[in-house]
């Protein structure tokens, strides 16, 4: 083989690596998200968190109760390196889900009052930030520290449950702030953030 036959076989060889990762990506991001978060989307595909319930959805909807969980499991499983075992009862009265069942037997997820899970409910940044936060205390066995964290300006609007959470999982860098100092604990989260959030806490560990 000539030098220039080799040349052209190596660029050969490249263009087919280059479109076949291309191909590869494409098949296996969701439908919409904003180009910001692209870089989260890939690193929880990678990191094989990414619900397949999301797959043929729009990440930047808000995130329901029931899609977070399934990441919340998917996170614990990755972290811990055990697959969580099933529930062989119901625990609420309006989801029967396997997944659901998995976050609510070891503390991830509670019900929202008289055995309701309500799933297709949107979900907040410090609810969020609460069940992330589980995870880790479920996971690591460590407890919770924050001390030198920077209180938000919104603090006060932070509920009580949620405040040490959402201050160690900013701490952390796992979550961030709207851009001027403040938190926004009642903004709902959407898929594309939730995904990203969770594969922050995957590059932390």
């Amino acid at each position: 083989m000539t030098r220039l036959s080799k040349v052209v076989a190596v660029l050969i060889a490249l263009i087919l690596v280059i479109s076949s990762s291309s191909i590869s990506w494409g098949a296996l991001m969701p439908l919409g998200f904003s180009p910001w978060a692209e870089g989260g989307i890939k690193r929880s595909i990678g990191y094989d968190v990414m619900p397949k319930i999301y797959e043929d959805l729009d990440m930047r909807e808000a995130a329901t109760r029931k899609e977070f969980t399934y990441l919340a499991v998917n996170i614990y499983e990755t972290l811990s390196g055990e697959k969580i075992k099933e529930l062989s009862y119901e625990p609420f009265l309006d989801i029967s889900d396997e997944e659901v069942g998995k976050a609510f037997s070891i503390g991830i997820v509670n019900g929202v009052g008289e055995d309701m899970f309500d799933p297709e409910a949107s979900l907040t940044r410090e609810q969020a930030a609460t069940m992330l936060t589980r995870i880790y205390l479920k996971v690591s066995e460590k407890p919770v520290d924050n001390r030198g964290s920077s209180l938000f300006k919104d603090d006060k609007y932070i509920s009580s449950y949620a405040k040490e959470a959402v201050y160690f999982m900013a701490k952390k860098g796992m979550v961030e702030g709207m851009g001027d100092n403040t938190f926004g604990p009642l903004l709902l989260v959407t898929k594309e953030q939730a995904l990203t959030i969770g594969a922050r806490m995957l590059d932390s560990w």
